[in-house]
């Protein structure tokens, strides 16, 4: 099999048969793992992904994707409730001289989204502040309609939080504006579409008078 490192199976044998094959490997032993790690993460294997995230970063220290590695574990922390050590994970991830290179741009909105998480307003401000003055930030926020969405959810709730009403109701209205907007690249339909749930609608709906 060809692919053998983008299957989501992962029992006794599968993992068996990954390490064989890892071993054979003459190189890109760390893009293996990594996208391996991807797959079991899309599978809902959190714990699993993170197991092979940790081995990138201890197997192979340095390898250019030790940036995306790191933004992946902070993510998988965050999915799981350990806000501490994603706000944490994150930071260190903004801290990486290669973050503007290789991380994917949204690593300030998501430290905001950690921190409104921690009802923790005026830093998630901070780090919104930080990505409204970051090019890269802005250009990941535009590139796609999901991205734009966040970014501006990030918004409305920290004014919300912070009692600014005014900026609560101008951010939700941004955000809104994206939700069934037609595809963003039109060979590419459903690329970086926002898929939002009813409840979080609803929150934008009732900011916007």
């Amino acid at each position: 099999m060809d692919d053998w490192y983008r299957t989501p199976d992962w029992d006794e044998a599968a993992r068996a048969d990954f390490e064989q094959r890892l071993a054979s490997a003459r190189s890109s032993r760390p893009q293996y793992l990594k996208i391996k790690a991807l797959t079991l993460q899309g599978a809902g294997l959190l714990d699993e992904a993170k197991g092979l995230y940790q081995r990138v970063l201890a197997e192979h220290p340095g390898d250019f994707q030790e940036v995306e590695v790191l933004e992946h574990l902070a993510d998988l922390a965050r999915a799981q409730g350990r806000l501490e050590e994603a706000e944490h994970s994150f930071r260190r991830v903004l801290a990486h001289p290669d973050v503007n290179i290789l991380g994917s741009g949204m690593v300030e909105v998501s430290l905001a989204e950690v921190l409104i998480d921690r009802v923790l307003p005026r830093e998630a401000k901070e780090m919104l502040h930080a990505a409204s003055e970051n090019e890269i930030a802005m250009d990941a926020v535009t590139a796609f309609y999901a991205n734009f969405f966040r970014f501006h959810l990030a918004r409305a709730r920290v004014a919300s939080l912070l009692g600014d009403i005014e900026t609560a109701a101008e951010a939700a209205r941004s955000a809104l504006s994206v939700v069934s907007a037609p595809d963003q690249y039109s060979r590419h339909p459903g690329v970086g579409a926002v898929h939002a749930d009813e409840h979080t609608l609803r929150e934008l709906q009732a900011l916007v008078p």
